[in-house]
């Protein structure tokens, strides 16, 4: 029973990795906090990861396959979902719960972006073409909406979607498109972050991106992390205290 009086939907049969890419091994404290949270509840099994290292899309790769970086999709079976969570953002744990409900493959929660001066979400509509960002869905819009892309601060992802997408989940691609002028065709040649790749990798197999709107969880977007190089990945294991107990992935090389 939720406080309003209302009959909350059951989450499904689960179990969650908790996926972390960051430059240094740190997170914000707004991040530990979540975490020390998710430690003090039993509704939402889970597992916490993360990865160290400069190149995010390497790190979210190696966090879903457990360090390999070899062209396969054998995911561990006893893993249901995967949520994809940034160093700078916190959240509850009914936030996961908010998108658990929704029962889809690919669901976004809603925080603000960088740009537009906390007027926007994460989230939004391709422009000319696909891979180009265009519009974002403003701050304050209601309800869960298909969109063409997320960012990837708070992604939820089935292991069903991501054994169907292609490897790299998470990928830095070219999109090249022609814009006709007066002056005659001018060739652009854009190179897309890691999510945005993601939801290309998502429409290219007919997996709708989802964005939850209700689900607001918080982006620290003044806090930045200093660089480290070499992507170590972390983990601590099911509603436990957040203490990371081993480490493996030493080498940045390796597919994106």
């Amino acid at each position: 029973m939720s406080e309003t009086g209302l009959v909350r939907a059951a989450i499904p049969p689960h179990h969650i990795s908790i996926c972390t890419p960051s430059y240094t091994g740190d997170t914000c404290d707004e991040h530990k906090m979540s975490l020390l949270e998710m430690s003090r509840q039993d509704e939402i099994s889970w597992e916490y990861r993360l990865c160290t290292g400069v190149n995010p899309g390497l790190c979210r790769n190696l966090l879903v396959s457990n360090g390999e970086t070899t062209l396969h999709q054998t995911l561990r079976p006893d893993i249901t979902h995967y949520l994809f969570v940034d160093a700078d953002v916190s959240w509850h744990p009914e936030h996961i719960a908010m998108l658990m409900r929704h029962n889809v493959p690919v669901v976004s929660g809603s925080y603000i972006s960088r740009h537009g001066n906390g007027r926007f979400y994460e989230a939004g509509m391709w422009d000319v073409c696909a891979g180009d960002i265009g519009d974002r869905v403003l701050w304050g819009s209601k309800g869960l909406n298909q969109v063409d892309w997320v960012g990837g601060g708070f992604v939820l992802a089935t292991r069903e979607a991501l054994q169907t997408l292609e490897h790299p989940w998470w990928r830095h691609e070219i999109v090249r498109y022609l814009e006709s002028t007066q002056a005659g065709l001018i060739a652009h040649s854009i190179e897309v972050e890691e999510d945005i790749g993601l939801c290309l990798n998502c429409a290219a197999h007919q997996i709708p991106v989802m964005l939850d709107c209700d689900c607001y969880v918080q982006h620290k977007v003044e806090w930045e992390m200093p660089t480290r190089m070499t992507p170590v990945v972390k983990e601590a294991h099911c509603n436990t205290a957040p203490v990371f107990i081993s480490n493996f992935a030493d080498s940045n090389q390796g597919s994106t």
